[in-house]
């Protein structure tokens, strides 16, 4: 498995600059989870929308990253998916409630978002390729 990952790993060029759609799709990715967040404080089970849709957008990214994008858009794409995961898995072993899982998920959530605004910026500093 490791070595199937490296040769498509090694597929995507280390110097490639993301085009114009994917920094915009970079962008609608990073919208989603600010609101992911912003929804997360306010009712922490709107989780059970946000995690899934931000998951399937950012599953699109990775897919297309190999002729699009970058490393960093491969990360971005597959960054919420984890996320997603990794909350359902901490609220299951746990046995949350709503009110018990309000501030732990949604502070992990946040610092997800802020975690991933990182290698969005280098998205969005390189200058775009044309297609």
């Amino acid at each position: 498995m490791e070595e199937i990952l490296d040769e498509e790993f090694s597929k995507i060029p280390e110097n490639n600059r993301p085009t114009k759609t994917m920094k915009v799709l970079v962008f609608i990715l990073m919208l989603s989870c600010i609101l992911a967040v912003l929804l997360s404080w306010v009712n922490v089970e709107s989780i059970i929308f946000t995690g899934p849709a931000c998951s399937v957008f950012g599953i699109v990214i990775s897919i297309l990253s190999k002729n699009w994008g970058t490393r960093n858009t491969l990360f971005i794409g597959i960054f919420p998916l984890v996320v997603s995961l990794g909350c359902a898995l901490i609220i299951n072993i746990l046995m949350w409630s709503p009110s018990d899982a309000q501030q732990p998920i949604s502070t992990i959530i946040t610092i997800a978002t802020f975690i991933l605004s990182g290698p969005a910026f280098l998205v969005f500093k390189k200058q775009p390729k044309e297609l």
